[in-house]
């Protein structure tokens, strides 16, 4: 059976007053209570629309054992509601506005198949697989190249441009930048000659004290034991306008995969699921890893894999710069900004769903006017087969692609069930 539809439809995401000018209540001026303006009015904020065109086709073989369906969809959403940046000389930070249009598309694939059918045994399986992309096909006309909301404008050294980051027409949602190991500094000859830092406080470890050079500052020095980080205009300062492209957040390919036994008054369920083609930045590691409160938490075990040079290791052999208090505030800010040192596969392999059934179903329940009795033990988000050190790879804070310290990961349960039917 073959499938087609075609249609719009459009929702509003945006509160009863959104659109509205309104006031706020403020601090006293001259003895007396004050009344401002809060957020700008926008009138115009309209609808969004969503248009999508659906392809799709049923298939039955071998007398429905094998079933297939798939799906092809192509969604395009225009007059996004989101919030613009406005210039300070407004008076205000952002309205609420219709800007752009963007594209989703993919497939979708769900095969079930009766693998087995037989009087005392049977073995169904279900497989569910969706591969999506998106694209910005256009942005309110701003003079910049391709539009781009946000992100980064680089002059490179023989002086052109570089745009990157944000929001552009022609470009995929998801994107988040960084900067970039070069290599660990093993040598002083290395810190000396080390790119200036802009957000280095200098730290000598050696030392236990701030590096000073003619200048007579520590900030931007670099010592041993700190990341060199790549130079991508190659100003000879590190700063934010060396960030490059860590990854994008959203899975390209996800699914699942689940299988149903059943022998006699026993079935076994197990299903499985996983996303891949998107990348995390760890945002839980991290934070371990600067050492925001000193003393007063416990430290990653990944910390052993960070240099240490006072106990003979080589440079080689590390897979973190050197680890030391409070690096957010105080040291060189090796773990403190984004860059690919936290960023990783978010690929994943979940066991998500495995229950055991039993049935009692016998005369003297039927005597007692009770029909069966049925007995459930199950585990659900049972294992992680993945690259993501320290939590699960689905956990995020408002950055979607991070795995977060603010929100917990999917609970793993075990539980009985015992349901009885009359």
């Amino acid at each position: 059976k073959i499938r087609a539809s075609y249609g719009q439809t459009g929702n509003n995401y945006v509160g009863y007053y959104d659109a509205l000018g309104r006031y706020a209540i403020s601090t006293m001026y001259q003895g007396e209570a004050s009344i401002v303006p809060s957020s700008m009015p926008n009138k115009g904020l309209t609808w969004e629309s969503s248009t999508q065109l659906d392809l799709g086709f049923d298939l039955g073989m071998f007398n429905n054992r094998i079933q297939v369906t798939a799906d092809y969809f192509n969604k395009v959403t225009d007059n996004l509601i989101t919030s613009k940046v406005l210039p300070n000389t407004s008076g205000f930070s952002s309205i609420l506005t219709n800007l752009g249009k963007v594209r989703f598309y993919g497939f979708d694939l769900e095969i079930n198949t009766r693998n087995v059918v037989r009087n005392d045994f049977s073995w169904s399986s279900k497989l569910v697989m969706s591969y999506v992309k998106n694209m910005v096909l256009e942005l309110p006309d701003n003079g910049r190249d391709k539009n781009r909301i946000g992100g980064y404008s680089v002059t490179m050294a023989d002086g052109s441009k570089l745009e990157f980051g944000g929001t552009a027409e022609g470009e995929p949602l998801g994107r988040f930048y960084g900067y970039m190991t070069d290599y660990i500094i093993a040598n002083q000859e290395q810190a000396d000659n080390a790119l200036y830092d802009s957000q280095s406080r200098g730290w000598d470890w050696t030392k236990k004290n701030y590096v000073t050079g003619k200048s007579g500052t520590s900030i931007g020095k670099k010592a041993i034991g700190d990341y060199e980080w790549k130079d991508l205009n190659g100003d000879g300062i590190i700063n934010g306008s060396d960030m490059y492209l860590l990854g994008n957040t959203i899975p390209t390919f996800t699914g699942g995969f689940g299988n149903t036994f059943t022998y006699k008054n026993f079935s076994l369920y197990i299903f499985m699921d996983w996303a891949v083609g998107h990348s995390i930045s760890n945002n839980l590691l991290q934070r371990q890893m600067c050492n925001f409160f000193a003393n007063n938490t416990s430290l990653p075990t990944e910390m052993r894999k960070a240099w240490d040079p006072e106990a003979g290791q080589d440079v080689s052999e590390a897979k973190y710069a050197r680890f030391g208090g409070n690096d957010s505030d105080d040291l060189n800010k090796n773990f403190r900004p984004a860059s690919n040192v936290f960023t990783t596969k978010g690929d994943y392999l979940c066991l998500r769903d495995v229950t055991l059934s039993y049935v009692l179903s016998n005369s003297a329940l039927k005597k007692a006017m009770i029909e069966n009795i049925t007995f459930t033990l199950s585990g659900n988000n049972l294992h992680y087969f993945t690259s993501v050190i320290g939590m699960s790879p689905e956990t995020g804070t408002s950055n979607a692609y991070s795995t977060g310290f603010y929100t917990y990961p999917p609970i793993r349960r075990i539980s009985f069930g015992l349901k009885v039917t009359f």
